[in-house]
């Protein structure tokens, strides 16, 4: 059995789950796997268990590493929006 959650870690996910309700905005910028995520997280940060940790460990390990690699593609994509993009060599000849 795992250690009951600190008062400390209480008020890290509350503002883990607030930053979360506050940039979440169904269905433009959600899928399946990230609400998946989501509710498995919620189970646990309110001291639960999430069965399917258990139950089917590659349904949720799918939904985990999806929305990493969304996560992950979405931050190279923001970085390659955010690079100034070199002056255009046409007509210079």
């Amino acid at each position: 059995m795992s250690d009951p959650i600190s008062e400390e870690e209480k008020l890290e996910l509350g503002a883990l789950l607030a930053r979360v309700s506050a940039a979440r905005d169904f269905p433009t910028n959600t899928d399946g796997a990230s609400r998946h995520v989501q509710l498995a997280a919620e189970c646990l940060a309110a001291g639960g268990r999430y069965a399917m940790f258990e139950d089917d460990p590659a349904a949720i390990a799918s939904s985990m590493l999806a929305t990493v690699a969304a996560l992950y593609e979405t931050r190279t994509e923001l970085a390659r929006l955010k690079t100034p993009s070199p002056p255009s060599q046409e007509g210079t000849t």
